[in-house]
């Protein structure tokens, strides 16, 4: 696996609003990385995103729900949610 590094900082970014979850994720110590076209906006590449997507390891997601919340977003039911039951049992 490569560690990219963006060109500037993602606070610069006309896409903060979306990586500001990302940051407080961070800040409170919950394992999750950016996925999708979010991560080519994030090294430069000109994208205009509507959706940003976050993998959580499976034993924070309660607290990465707490956090979600408190930024304002809010908890719908439906299909938007989708689990890998086998990523963890699964070598990459």
């Amino acid at each position: 696996m490569t560690d990219l590094e963006s060109k500037k900082s993602l606070q610069a970014s006309s896409s903060w609003r979306h990586f500001h979850l990302s940051q407080c994720l961070e800040d409170r110590g919950i394992k999750h990385c950016i996925a999708g076209d979010a991560v080519l906006e994030a090294l430069g590449h000109p994208l205009v995103l509507c959706q940003l997507y976050l993998v959580i390891a499976d034993e924070q997601l309660e607290d990465a729900l707490t956090v979600m919340l408190q930024q304002g977003l809010e908890q719908v039911q439906g299909a938007g949610l989708y689990v890998d039951r086998d990523a963890a049992n699964t070598p990459l």
